[in-house]
């Protein structure tokens, strides 16, 4: 199949969710370029959703759930039934851009190296009307070439469903959603795309999140919105022990499709941009222990390059660790840091120090901010001398 055969299957899974499914809906069958088919999922709701979906008549399939299973089982059931070559799967209480289906299979046929397509969004705060645009918000993701998007991935970049066009074929090569982690399921699910597969940004917003405070989750796992990123964190970290422990580590290196384990001044960095993942997801114990390989592995003299300076410092922010972990690390630091390298590498431990803090600052969590500094002037008195960096810029 070309780039100019393709058909599209709209996926809307949805339970409980009768107050916005209709708009979510809607905005699918106003697309400007069509879809060949709108499936709704629904994972056995029981309040008005079925009487909504009646409305519709034979403009949408309705798959009904026997029962409640959660978001990743409703999807495994429904995209091998789905007819289109590429999946776009639709939260029911977002709304796509009249436009949104253009854009994305422009940019396919435009770019035919591209296997999937991804997007920016707007966001919308609240339960009212949606559409109000001067409410809107725009949320940018980084431009960056296709090969670092499983590395943006692990680092911090939250691409959504809404807003990305996938083949079939892509879904079938790395096989179903992982039933058993009921939140973050697309966390998961686009690491694995993203180690087999090229994305493409598209340049703009295609949908319109709605952020609100709603019941999330299946009925195991039902929680209030104002809980949801406590849950994230959640089901995060079980994400990322796996992938800790079964992603090789040639994916941590930029342009990831490498042939070989990398080994020396290339392993060291690998092992440094693993570090900072893991610690940015509060896994302290597995950003330890790829640290102290990665000092271990640095050469000697340290090299110049800028990942050098950008990855330790990132293993240091300390936005999601526990105190005692804080107090771990800057300890490992004043035994591991020794030798020629100690001046320079010591600078970017305090950057990344004080990167925290500005951040906190800049965010006022006033908490966070003081123990930030506090860590750096301890950091200070561990090493015994008066090594300050030039704070001149911030992580990116």
């Amino acid at each position: 199949m070309g780039p100019n055969d393709i058909t599209v299957s709209v996926i809307v899974p949805t339970y409980n969710r009768s107050e916005y499914l209709a708009m979510a809906i809607d905005s699918l069958l106003a697309q400007q370029r069509p879809p060949e088919e709108i499936i709704v999922a629904d994972d056995h709701s029981t309040d008005q959703t079925g009487q909504i979906l009646a409305q519709y008549g034979d403009r949408i399939r309705v798959l009904r759930s026997e029962k409640n299973e959660g978001k990743p089982a409703a999807l495994n059931r429904v995209i091998p039934l789905a007819r289109g070559s590429h999946i776009w799967i639709f939260d029911d209480d977002d709304v796509a851009l009249p436009n949104a289906l253009q854009v994305h299979t422009d940019f396919l046929r435009s770019h035919p190296d591209i296997d999937f397509t991804y997007s920016d969004k707007f966001i919308y705060q609240g339960d009212g009307d949606i559409w109000e645009r001067k409410a809107w918000h725009v949320d940018h993701l980084p431009v960056f070439p296709p090969e670092e998007f499983l590395i943006r991935t692990m680092e911090s970049m939250h691409t959504l469903m809404q807003g990305m066009l996938i083949p079939a074929r892509c879904y079938l090569a790395v096989g179903p959603f992982d039933a058993a982690i009921q939140r973050c399921e697309d966390h998961d699910m686009l690491l694995r795309l993203g180690a087999q597969f090229r994305a493409g940004n598209v340049g703009r917003p295609t949908f319109v999140y709605r952020d609100h405070d709603g019941a999330r989750g299946s009925v195991s796992d039902r929680h209030a919105g104002k809980q949801r990123f406590a849950v994230l964190f959640r089901y995060r970290q079980e994400i990322f022990r796996r992938v800790w422990a079964e992603y090789p580590l040639r994916c941590y290196l930029p342009g990831y499709r490498h042939s070989e384990e990398p080994a020396g001044a290339l392993l060291a960095r690998a092992l440094l941009q693993r570090s900072s993942i893991m610690f940015r997801q509060g896994l302290a114990d597995e950003g330890f222990a790829d640290l102290q390989q990665a000092i271990q592995h640095l050469p000697e003299p340290a090299p110049e390059e800028s990942w050098l300076p950008l990855l330790l410092s990132r293993s240091i922010d300390l936005d999601s660790w526990e105190l005692h972990d804080r107090w771990r690390l800057l300890q490992y630091f004043n035994r591991a840091l020794q030798g020629r390298r100690v001046r320079r590498l010591s600078r970017y431990v305090a950057r990344g120090l004080y990167w925290s803090f500005s951040r906190a600052v800049r965010k006022r969590e006033w908490a966070q901010a003081l123990w930030s500094l506090q860590m750096l002037a301890a950091y200070g008195l561990l090493l015994g001398s008066r090594i300050l960096p030039r704070f001149d810029h911030s992580p990116t």
